[in-house]
Order: structure tokens, then C-alpha cells, then sequence
């Protein structure tokens, strides 16, 4: 079943239908991103079809109930109290259509048993909007905003503006000198966030999955929590699984390199298996863990990296052209050539734009 964008749109001319994105960029602008994306039914895991929930063919956007959200800037979705909370720490409620209970199904499927716990939050109201009661309240969640914090956006919903938020909700007179600057940063952080609207949102949402892990383990041991899986290294799952499970921070990866380097890991079979990965962002955990090794010991992965090539949209691509750049051209070209070759034997069109594009950054001509 395909749905266009502009189909799913005749009848919902609302500013609702982009929950808090079409409010932040402009729903033209957002109508723009959304013209060409043509939708399907998400799929369950047994075969089964939703019956109102879909999924752009670029898996970019989630449509529920004539809503559209963007999949990459949704931080979790919590079922026990209907919200999803995006990256920057904001929460709206979710509406759901005909048939909420598949479709609770299908998004607690589809957003995973392990997303991020619910953190702090607190109920802010962000200017005098209180007053008609659009929105009635405001909910933040101060993991994700500081996680987006650390990516170089100051938040006006920090908790370090409490006082100041909280008068706003009770509508208390202001003080100068705690309302002022605290505008200043809300008026800078609607700009910075306008731009967000052209940004790479896989890369940003890789970035910010990092920096949640800075936020959320300030106190974790990443040698304790890799234990399990590390414990036994002569068995490459064990390996494969640590990568494999979440976006790790640097002290884990470290922690596979260094058994990498005292041969503790000889089986690679599944690590350089870009097909066995379930999300894209933990084949960047490899890409990093070679780039930890380093020369010459990482030249194994070389293949694995060129398997990498396949799709420039996704986040691991930039990281696997600028660790392939590292090594000497007579190490590439061969390796270049015979994907190339394949590639094009194959009719896998993005497969030979990625190499295509690879081979102008090292200033070699491919020819087929």
C-alpha cells in the first residue's frame, strides 16, 4: 500500500499534522522535505501489516493518524504514557488513529524494548503562550536536552532556568536579571534550531546518541558493563554483540580494540559483516574500532570499509571515506576496482555513487 505525502494531506491542512516541527520550521518548508516521500505500511517483525501506521520508503518519516514525525529526531516513545520525546528534550503527546491498539503495537516494535529510560522532567511553559492555553503544557526531558546541548545548542528549558520558567507558567512578575538573559537564549536557540531544517539529521541523531551516552553514564564503568560480553573474546559473537547492541562510547570501543590487539579476537567473520549490523549506527562502533587500531593492523578491514561505500546517505559512510583515505592509494585501487566492477554487474546504482564519489576524493578516474 503507497501513500504520497500530498494524498495523506488533502484533508489535514491542520498545523497539527507536523507535531512541534511544522510549528518550529514553517510548514512550507516542511512540506518541501515531504512532497516526494512516497509511504508504506510498517511491517511487523511476523509478516503482518499495521493497519494505520506508515513508514516513508526513505525511512525518514513515521505517519500516524495523518501526523508526520521525523524518525531520526525522535529521542523514544513511551507507551505507558503516550509521548514521544524528540532529541532536544521536548515531549508531545501522541494521537493516535483508529486503531490505537496495533498501533501502540507497531511503534513499541518499531522503537525497540531498549530505548532510552525516561529521565527527569519537568512541566515548563515556554513564553505567556499560557494564556490561551496553546500549548496547555510544555513537557521536557533534561537527558536529551543536555545531551543536545552537547551539541552545541544552548537550551532554554535547562534546568538552570527554573526559576525563570516557572514564573513564566504562574505567570509571577519577572526578574531583569534572570529574564533577560534568558531570552536572549530562547530567541538564539529558535534561530540555531530553524536551521536544523537542512542538516544532516542521520549524522545529527549519531552525534547525539554519543553525547547521550556522556549524559546518561556519567558514573558507568564501560569495563564492568562490556564484561559479559567481553569476557570470553575467543568467541567472536561475543565481540560481534558489544558492537552490535548500542552506540558505544570511546572507553568500550577501546576496550575491543585492545583485545583485537592481544589476539584475544581472531575471528572476524561476523565484526566485517556489514549485512549483520541492525542499525546503521552501530557499524559506525567498527568503523571506530579500526580507526582505534590503526595501521597496519587495520588494514583487514579495508574490504569491510569499501562494503561501507554502499549508501551515502548513511552515517557510517563519511566515517568509513576518511579512514579509507588514510591508507596508500596501491592499497585501495585494486579493492576499488573489483567493487566497482561487481557493482556495476549487480545494477546497484547507489553502490557505484559511493564508490564514485570515494574515487574523486583520492583523484582516481573509474571507468565502466
Amino acid at each position: 500500500m503507497k501513500n504520497s505525502w500530498i494524498v495523506q494531506s488533502i484533508n489535514n491542512k491542520k498545523a497539527d499534522r507536523i507535531p512541534y516541527w511544522g510549528e518550529l520550521f514553517g510548514l512550507s518548508a516542511v512540506d518541501e522535505l515531504l512532497e516526494n516521500e512516497d509511504f508504506h505500511l510498517y511491517r511487523f517483525q511476523n509478516g503482518e501489516y499495521a493497519k494505520s501506521v506508515l513508514i516513508s520508503d526513505s525511512e525518514k518519516w513515521l505517519c500516524l493518524a495523518l501526523r508526520y514525525y521525523p524518525l531520526d529526531l525522535i529521542a523514544f516513545y513511551s507507551a505507558t504514557d503516550d509521548f514521544f520525546a524528540f532529541i532536544d528534550g521536548r515531549r508531545i503527546r501522541v494521537s493516535y488513529g483508529s486503531d490505537e491498539e496495533n498501533e501502540r503495537l507497531a511503534l513499541k516494535e518499531l522503537f525497540g524494548p531498549y530505548a532510552y529510560r525516561e529521565g527527569r522532567h519537568t512541566y515548563f511553559y515556554p513564553d505567556k503562550n499560557h494564556r490561551t492555553g496553546k500549548p496547555p503544557v510544555w513537557l521536557y526531558d533534561q537527558e536529551c536536552v543536555l545531551a543536545f546541548e552537547k551539541l552545541g545548542y544552548e537550551s532554554p528549558f535547562n534546568d538552570k532556568y527554573h526559576n525563570v520558567l516557572v514564573s513564566l507558567e504562574y505567570d509571577y512578575s519577572q526578574k531583569d536579571s534572570e529574564y533577560g538573559p534568558w531570552k536572549k537564549v530562547y530567541e538564539e536557540y529558535e534561530k540555531a534550531m530553524k536551521k536544523l531544517l537542512t542538516a544532516d539529521w542521520r549524522q545529527l541523531r549519531y552525534d547525539w546518541e554519543v553525547a547521550m551516552l556522556d549524559v546518561e553514564f556519567k558514573a558507568y564503568d564501560p569495563e564492568r558493563q562490556l564484561r559479559i560480553e567481553l569476557n570470553n573474546l575467543s568467541r567472536p559473537d561475543n565481540a560481534f554483540k558489544a558492537l552490535n547492541s548500542m552506540v558505544l562510547d570511546d572507553e568500550s570501543v577501546k576496550l575491543i580494540a585492545a583485545a583485537v590487539r592481544k589476539g584475544q579476537i581472531d575471528n572476524f567473520d561476523r565484526i566485517f559483516d556489514l549485512k549483520a549490523y541492525t542499525d546503521p549506527f552501530y557499524v559506525c562502533n567498527c568503523i571506530r574500532m579500526l580507526e582505534m587500531l590503526e595501521q597496519p593492523r587495520n588494514m583487514m578491514g579495508i574490504p569491510f570499509l569499501f562494503d561501507c561505500l554502499g549508501d551515502i546517505t548513511e552515517p557510517y559512510y563519511d566515517m568509513a571515506t576518511d579512514l579509507l583515505v588514510t591508507f596508500h592509494d596501491d592499497v585501495l585501487i585494486s579493492v576499488l576496482e573489483s567493487q566497482f566492477k561487481s557493482a556495476i554487474e549487480a545494477e546497484d546504482v547507489l553502490k557505484v555513487a559511493g564508490l564514485m564519489a570515494f574515487s574523486e576524493r583520492i583523484h582516481y578516474k573509474l571507468v565502466g
